[in-house]
């Protein structure tokens, strides 16, 4: 049994209600603190708005800035893997909704004709 299907199996067991009456008692950072100090594998759940402030994603310089054509200077998650050889970039904002339809239509052979049908019959 690997420990995936083991924690799966054991879960009914696992006093949901009780564990989180006692996690409501203290702060997060009680825990993370004591979880740490254990030596277990840890960290906090963070909502969108906490994940530009961690420490540990500024430390690895995780966010990149990028000029959007709508919302402007806009900061976002990076690319999370980092190869040495060949290491990731975010080189662009992501699209428009729409903005690459023709370029892709194109690609997968469409003719001109047929993209500006397509759009008059209002399937893109």
């Amino acid at each position: 049994m690997d420990d995936a299907n083991g924690l799966q199996e054991r879960r009914d067991e696992m006093p949901h209600p009780t564990l989180v009456d006692l996690l409501a008692t203290r702060p997060s950072q009680y825990w993370l603190d004591l979880l740490y100090e254990a030596d277990v594998p840890c960290g906090p759940i963070l909502s969108r708005r906490e994940v530009f402030d961690e420490p540990q994603a500024l430390a690895n310089e995780m966010l990149t800035t990028v000029q959007h054509p709508q919302a402007g200077r806009t900061t976002m998650v990076g690319i999370p893997v980092r190869l040495s050889e060949t290491p990731g970039a975010i080189q662009r904002p992501a699209p428009l909704l729409g903005a690459d339809t023709d370029d892709i239509l194109t690609q997968l052979g469409y003719a001109s004709e047929d993209i500006g049908q397509l759009k008059e019959s209002g399937v893109i």
